[in-house]
């Protein structure tokens, strides 16, 4: 959809899995947080260019379509009925632990741990990317952020394991490099009916491709090794829409 969002959904799935590599060990697990991470922001695809490539600041009505991503991501991506865990990197990953999140308000433990970890994720990369209206923030000030936010914005556990990713990061090199550990892409949804997915690359070369999904032995496994399982997560109950 714009070229910030292509480079940010690689760089949060990267920092998920960094920082959920330090309580898991799962590769399966590991995999599939990486790839529910990746689709975090899919619902930016229905917003309009003027207002998601907009270089100034949001208005209160262009700020409430922005928020909307989350519930238009959670139902193109419930279309993929055997994974209803992929919604919950689109839905949740802007709940805050004090509550005052959205959609849905949810507050602390309410919040599915893999939404709480890519909201950290989520938030380091928005700090330091170089913005249309500003330039990545020092990373003094970006600690400083994230201590500000425990208990509040951030769910304590996670925010603490990404203040120890920084401070083993001496030359605030972090962010700069996990975004070439994989070839950048974004998937697309075109057809949620079908789920059938575009992959743009850097290139500009695109290649679709329908995901083909069957159980085995109680999991579930892609053509594109999308995801598979769906240990080790916490979920909410209630409506995925």
């Amino acid at each position: 959809k714009d070229p910030y969002t292509n480079g940010h959904s690689i760089r949060v799935a990267e920092y998920t899995r960094m920082l959920a590599e330090q309580a898991y060990t799962d590769s399966d697990e590991l995999h599939n947080i990486y790839n529910i991470a990746l689709l975090h922001d899919i619902g930016k695809i229905g917003i309009p260019d003027n207002i998601i490539n907009k270089p100034g600041k949001l208005t209160d009505e262009e700020f409430k379509v922005i928020k909307g991503h989350t519930l238009t991501g959670a139902k193109i991506l419930s279309e993929i009925k055997s994974a209803p865990e992929l919604i919950y990197g689109a839905k949740y990953h802007h709940e805050r632990y004090d509550g005052k999140g959205y959609p849905c308000g949810l507050k602390g433990e309410e919040i599915p741990e893999i939404s709480a970890i890519i909201a950290v994720a989520d938030a380091y990369d928005a700090m330091t990317s170089n913005r249309s209206y500003r330039k990545l923030l020092p990373q003094e000030t970006v600690k400083q952020e994230i201590e500000k936010g425990l208990g509040t914005q951030f769910n304590p556990k996670w925010g603490k394991i990404m203040l120890k990713l920084i401070e083993k990061d001496k030359d605030y090199t972090f962010h700069a490099s996990t975004v070439t550990i994989k070839k950048e892409y974004i998937a697309q949804i075109k057809d949620a009916a079908s789920t059938n997915l575009t992959f743009v690359f850097e290139d500009g070369q695109q290649k679709t491709c329908s995901i083909q999904i069957k159980k085995e032995e109680e999991q579930v496994s892609y053509n594109r090794d999308f995801t598979k399982g769906t240990k080790g997560f916490e979920k909410v109950s209630g409506d995925s829409g």
